[in-house]
């Protein structure tokens, strides 16, 4: 299947506007799909130019780690590359289908992270990008998780949580459950988080996680170190 992309051909030059053939799906599991939108960060760039440290120098090749892509049945879905390989690999794409987007060792290696970040708190899910999830406004509407992340601010989502933390500056606070404002009807939040009722998940403004708990206590520390205080009474 032939198709139009950034190819490159030689590591002395950037990438090029051309024609590429893309390698038919091998297996029931893989799928060809449209690419709407892809990442430009650096591990792009250095895999662009053959300096990353998983480059095999293997040429031409279409540079990109992750982007949004929509499947022949019309669904968005984000998707990861493979170092090794042209085509896109499938493990996000089959965990989102069985919706268990909890992300095991396996699939979080594909995704980009900061795990050894001090920036990060506890939680598996730390110092990695935080994945979207359909919800429900409390007006019945149909909201994603993305769209309440939108904006400077970091957010705090508590799932089925008993009571609401303090306000505080440069924060947004939502929560599930009896009281909240957003639902989690289908379970779409809790299993791309693996929470359990209780749990804090807090998302920074570059929307990496930075940690999901639920000891409320660690909570309020880590808001307080990161200089997003209470307002003053």
């Amino acid at each position: 299947m032939e198709i139009s992309a950034a190819v490159v051909s030689s590591f002395d030059h950037p990438p090029r506007y051309e024609s590429y053939d893309l390698p038919a799906p091998g297996t029931e599991d893989e799928v060809v799909l449209d690419v709407l939108a892809v990442g430009l960060h650096p591990r792009v760039r250095t895999g662009a130019s053959g300096r990353h440290y998983t480059s095999t120098g293997k040429l031409p090749m279409v540079p990109g780690v992750d982007g949004v892509g929509r499947l022949p049945d019309g669904r968005l879905v984000y998707f990861v590359a493979d170092d090794e390989l042209t085509g896109l690999s499938t493990l996000l794409l089959d965990e989102a289908e069985r919706r268990r987007m909890r992300r095991g060792r396996e699939a979080r290696q594909l995704d980009l992270g900061y795990p050894q970040s001090p920036l990060n708190g506890p939680g598996d899910l730390s110092g990695y990008r935080a994945p979207d999830a359909p919800l429900t406004g409390a007006g019945e509407q149909s909201v994603r998780l993305f769209q309440l992340l939108a904006g400077p601010q970091w957010t705090l989502i508590g799932y089925e949580v008993s009571g609401a933390l303090e306000p505080r500056a440069g924060v947004r606070i939502h929560t599930t459950g009896v009281r909240g404002d957003i639902v989690d009807r289908a379970g779409h939040l809790r299993d791309a988080y693996d929470l359990s009722p209780g749990d804090w998940v807090l998302i920074r403004p570059d929307g990496y996680v930075a940690l999901v708990t639920a000891d409320r206590t660690t909570v309020e520390s880590y808001l307080d170190q990161a200089g997003l205080h209470r307002p003053q009474s």
